[in-house]
């Protein structure tokens, strides 16, 4: 059982993130506009880089190839786009805030696990594994 539970954890913890990304391909428009709506420089840009980062880290660590690699694109994703995009401390709206709040801490803790994952790997049942 040991040696199947990470192999569940990382398929749940990547779960959001290729729900996320598989939505935001499908209908690349409204992502694109969702980005660019942050008052980002260079939006289509910084738009590219998240799908990119959104990616690679999802199929490195479902699949266990080069997770650490998968676990810091997650780490940099989720270290600028927390900040930007969950930014709770500014909403009037007292229900908008806990919102933005819930989101933001939902991601901090996304962080955490995926710093885990950066620093230790994802262990048995991975491409890379030795």
């Amino acid at each position: 059982m040991n040696r199947v539970l990470p192999l569940v954890g990382r398929l749940c913890f990547v779960a959001i993130f290729a729900h996320s990304a598989w939505g935001d391909l499908h209908d690349i428009h409204p992502f694109f506009a969702r980005v660019a709506a942050l008052g980002l420089p260079l939006p289509n840009v910084a738009a590219a880089v998240a799908l990119a980062l959104l990616v690679v880290g999802t199929v490195s660590i479902a699949l266990g190839a080069w997770a650490r690699v998968g676990g810091w694109c997650f780490v940099v994703f989720l270290a600028a786009v927390t900040p930007m995009a969950h930014k709770f401390w500014g909403v009037p709206d007292a229900m908008r805030a806990m919102q933005q709040e819930a989101q933001f801490l939902k991601n901090v803790s996304l962080l955490g696990a995926a710093l885990m994952i950066a620093a230790s790997g994802v262990g048995p049942f991975s491409l890379t594994r030795k």
